[in-house]
């Protein structure tokens, strides 16, 4: 398991340098505080640091600190009441058309296969990015047409690992298959059935097995912004899905189950039980308006 906390001592310990623990007062972590608030994502550098991410850095001073205490090299913890910058305007998703989507799922199959089988998953199922590089093929059932989402791959600098635990209990779901999809994986796995993967989102065609995190997050921006002219993130593929889902009158309560969603209402959660068939019934409403662009184009 890799150590994920690693990158905030080394940004720590490269900012204040050999400090003595017994010099760190409020005024030393407000500046560090402060520098971390100019830096950029390294995944995403067009977006600066989280309000969340920082205060990681602030907790892990205060962890090592209040050790020190408990050891008697500190009489008291002197670091209190920094502030924290607030995060700046929330990133505005792009929603595509279930055409567009057919259009680019088209390109993506003849230029950039490593990205077309997550893209697909993500945007006719609405898995979230962990979710659905974490898919490996013993989740998949082709016979009852079904995909259970268990899984959450990801990745802490240059590891890549199954963390075991998805981001809500809800997430934990199964996923009835529209035939497009179905057909389209069967395509993928015969291409895959000699590579020494369990994993569904391997590139058959590449050395990388299977496709990272990084990779998905990096790659699919630069390709939609180099070839279509679209600002776009991975994540935004569950926005599509969703307002795809809306503009085709799928009630909320299917669209939330089909998605992961843990916040919903009592009603929503404990007195409303969907049906299988309701949620096939909503993949393939969704999945044949994206399969009508895609048969066009590919």
């Amino acid at each position: 398991t890799a150590d994920k906390t690693s990158y905030i001592k080394d940004r720590i310990i490269a900012y204040l340098g050999k400090i003595k623990i017994k010099d760190i007062n409020t005024r030393v972590i407000q500046q560090f505080i402060n520098y971390l608030s100019t830096l950029t994502n390294k995944n995403q550098p067009n977006q600066k640091l989280k309000k969340a991410t920082i205060e990681k850095y602030y907790k892990y001073i205060q962890a090592v600190l209040n050790w020190g205490v408990s050891q008697d090299y500190l009489e008291f913890n002197r670091v209190k009441r920094v502030e924290f910058p607030d995060d700046e305007t929330n990133f505005e998703p792009t929603i595509l058309s279930a055409e567009k989507l057919g259009e680019i799922l088209a390109f993506l199959k003849k230029h950039f296969y490593n990205l077309y089988i997550p893209v697909l998953l993500s945007c006719t199922t609405s898995a979230r990015r962990g979710e659905y590089l974490g898919i490996k093929w013993d989740a998949i059932n082709f016979e009852n047409g079904i995909i259970e989402i268990k899984n959450n791959r990801i990745q802490v600098n240059n590891n890549i690992f199954d963390k075991g635990k998805l981001k809500t209990a809800k997430s934990k779901r199964l996923l009835p298959m529209s035939e497009f999809l179905k057909r389209e994986l069967l395509e993928h796995k015969e291409l895959c059935k000699y590579l020494d993967s369990p994993y569904v989102c391997a590139n058959p065609f590449s050395g990388e097995l299977p496709t990272s995190p990084t990779y998905i997050t990096k790659t699919f921006h630069d390709v939609l912004k180099n070839n279509f002219g679209i600002n776009m993130r991975a994540h935004d593929l569950r926005h599509c899905f969703n307002q795809i889902a809306y503009e085709e009158n799928i009630d909320e309560t299917t669209r939330i189950k089909l998605m992961g969603h843990s916040n919903t209402d009592i009603n929503r959660n404990i007195y409303t039980h969907q049906s299988f068939k309701k949620n096939k019934e909503a993949m393939d409403i969704i999945s044949s308006d994206i399969e009508k662009s895609f048969s066009k184009s590919y």
